[in-house]
């Protein structure tokens, strides 16, 4: 394709002509993106108490008929399920795990958030080998993706230390560890495994499962609104459908 000017392509075969927002729930709007963000972050920030009033007023809109429909697509991507889930921090136990799922081995990493020996938040990832280190399974990438720098890493094995330091965490490795934060987050492996469904990415439905899990009741945040418009279908204008 050809860029012909920010932001809009041409085919270079057919011309069709498209655009960075086509397929999303931005397809087809007049209003800059910037007044899109603008909403989004109201949004996000005062749900559920947001009204079309309140939102054409902080947008400074002249029409209630927009603020009507920004209104409404933002509530039907403020309603699907969260989509970014949280990265862990503090004291966080990490484990290793083979779990049977469909007559097939599969090996399951896991972190855990502990907090005067509870269980906090949890993150669960299937675990792929690390084609640098193949004799060994290594799970600092895993680490580094799902916690915080800063925090406390408690492992039995499968980690490097030095890679751990180097990066910003600081390492505890245990001898033996079968702590009730690592058995509650084990206990949420089999509970993740009965809703996956085999069609879909086992990648995407853990870490789905682990906003479930994690933030039940949370508001959703300006980052996850968008995340959410961005793999929406277009919803058309409807003229004359508000109040």
């Amino acid at each position: 394709m050809w860029e012909i000017r920010s932001h809009k392509y041409k085919c270079k075969k057919c011309g069709y002509q498209t655009t960075v927002i086509a397929g999303t729930l931005f397809q087809d709007t007049h209003i800059p993106m910037t007044t899109w963000f603008h909403a989004a972050w109201y949004y996000s920030t005062f749900a559920p108490n947001v009204t079309v009033a309140g939102l054409k007023n902080e947008l400074r809109l002249s029409s209630h008929r927009t603020a009507y429909n920004i209104y409404r697509k933002l509530s039907i991507a403020f309603s699907l399920p969260r989509s970014i889930p949280c990265k862990l921090a503090g004291t966080v136990e990490v484990a290793l795990t083979s779990v049977r799922f469909h007559q097939q081995k599969l090996m399951l990493v896991i972190a855990v958030e502990v907090t005067d020996h509870k269980a906090g938040h949890i993150r669960l990832e299937e675990f792929l080998p690390n084609p640098d280190y193949p004799g060994r399974p290594i799970i600092n990438s895993f680490i580094e993706s799902v916690v915080e720098p800063g925090s406390k890493i408690r492992y039995l094995d499968y980690v490097s230390e030095a890679r751990l330091k180097n990066h910003g965490y600081i390492g505890e490795k245990e001898s033996k560890r079968r702590t009730h934060p690592l058995l509650f987050a084990k206990n949420a492996c089999y509970d993740a495994l009965n809703e996956l469904d085999t069609s879909n990415p086992i990648r995407e439905q853990l870490a789905a499962y682990c906003v479930k899990v994690n933030n039940p009741t949370s508001p959703i945040s300006f980052e996850e609104l968008l995340t959410n418009a961005i793999h929406m279908a277009p919803r058309p204008y409807l003229p004359g459908s508000y109040s």
